[in-house]
């Protein structure tokens, strides 16, 4: 986890999912007893092509810099000046389509090739 600069958190984990947090402050009392009061607001879900993330950090650019369990780390950047080109784009994408279709292989082979159980609730049956 990482507080960032202008008020949002970065939580990460398993999965290769990270959140993306607002921190946002309201005033709670009255007087000299008034306090500020933190409440986290979910700004955004992402997800990268891999197994785990091991640390989240904010380099001296605002960025959001990620290591991962393959030794490999991912600079996030709201600024376009520093955006990856489209080779690295394309490669990333290559990556993110390969975990997926791993995913649904190991999926069908858990639960048979004529029901596919998806993590939202929706299901899939190809019985007829």
């Amino acid at each position: 986890m990482c507080r960032l600069s202008n008020n949002y958190i970065v939580s990460a984990g398993e999965c290769g999912y990270f959140d993306v947090w607002r921190l946002q402050w309201s005033a709670a009392g009255e007087g000299e007893n008034q306090t500020q009061i933190p409440t986290l607001l979910i700004h955004q879900n992402l997800r990268i092509p891999i197994t785990s993330i091991w640390s989240v950090s904010e380099p001296r650019s605002g960025d959001i810099a990620m290591a991962a369990d393959t030794g490999q780390v991912y600079i996030f950047s709201s600024n376009k000046g520093r955006w990856a080109g489209d080779e690295l784009l394309q490669s990333f994408d290559a990556e993110f389509t390969a975990l997926l279709a791993k995913e649904i292989q190991n999926q069908l082979a858990n639960v048979g090739f004529d029901r596919v159980q998806w993590l939202d609730g929706v299901s899939i049956d190809y019985s007829t």
